[in-house]
């Protein structure tokens, strides 16, 4: 969907007016919750917003038919998101779980709510203050298809980033060392944790 959005006659017509609308709200929505989350590190409500994170979306939709024997195989296996939000709406047929200690959660659909999962990357800048979440999709018992639709927020451009806390003057050592993001739009670009790195957009 970005950062070059896509042309209208390159969306299926069937869903293109819905597809558009989608990325619209789920923008919306996303940024209100980043806004959040970099008021939580002690930063400005637009902060994320400036440094691209929510320049470039990945929209993805998932279809999980009716599986007869679900014990024997599963939807998704279990991961992380590795950008920075996920924004997720789904139907009312169950199926994700979320890790929560050592045990799979389940998460009940809630009609016309929204899933908000953090990234990797995300976890990484804010040096552990926000975690990614593990998460997995069961195959489909029910005798109805179980929908979701996704949004995933990565960051679009950089020059390199130190920890998002120490734009607001926080003090924090390191977690994480040199690592490489892989960018949905770009090639991977190594990305260092270290002090003379600044979180900019190039």
């Amino acid at each position: 969907m970005s950062p070059e959005p896509a042309k209208a006659e390159d969306i299926p017509a069937v869903c293109r007016r819905e597809v558009v609308e989608w990325d619209h709200h789920a923008k919306k929505v996303a940024e209100a919750v980043m806004g959040l989350l970099a008021e939580g590190l002690g930063l400005g409500a637009g902060k994320f917003k400036e440094l691209t994170f929510s320049d470039a979306r990945v929209f993805v939709g998932h279809c999980y038919p009716y599986c007869p024997q679900p014990d024997l195989t599963v939807g998704i296996t279990s991961h992380t998101d590795p950008g920075i939000v996920t924004v997720l709406l789904q139907n009312q047929i169950q199926g994700l779980q979320v890790r929560h200690g050592e045990e799979w959660v389940d998460v009940k659909p809630l009609p016309g709510g929204l899933i908000i999962n953090i990234g990797d990357f995300l976890q990484i800048v804010s040096n552990g203050e926000y975690r990614s979440v593990q998460h997995r999709v069961l195959a489909n018992s029910n005798n109805d298809p179980r929908i979701s639709i996704v949004m995933f927020f990565n960051l679009a451009k950089w020059k390199g980033f130190r920890l998002l806390r120490s734009l607001a003057g926080a003090v924090d050592t390191p977690k994480t060392r040199l690592f490489t993001a892989i960018s949905p739009c770009k090639s991977s670009t190594k990305i260092s944790m270290g002090r003379d790195w600044i979180a900019s957009p190039s």
